[in-house]
């Protein structure tokens, strides 16, 4: 969250859309790879965007990237 000072976890919001929230982080499956996005200041937009491959069809869960 960019709007706060120090650090903060993300909120896994899934494959929802972004709720215009700063620290949403959100997971989409296609083609074969995950598309894991992360909007840091709120403005509904992904500021950052990994591209996840994963062993025996993992399930990307809110575990995996918020502790």
């Amino acid at each position: 969250d960019t709007t706060l000072a120090g650090d903060q976890a993300f909120a896994f919001i899934g494959a929802n859309a972004f709720g215009h929230h700063a620290g949403e982080l959100r997971a989409s499956f296609d083609q074969g790879m995950w598309i894991i996005q992360g909007d840091t200041d709120g403005d509904g937009n992904a500021d950052f965007t990994l591209l996840v491959t994963t062993q025996n069809n993992h399930q990307i869960v809110a575990g995996d990237f918020v502790a």
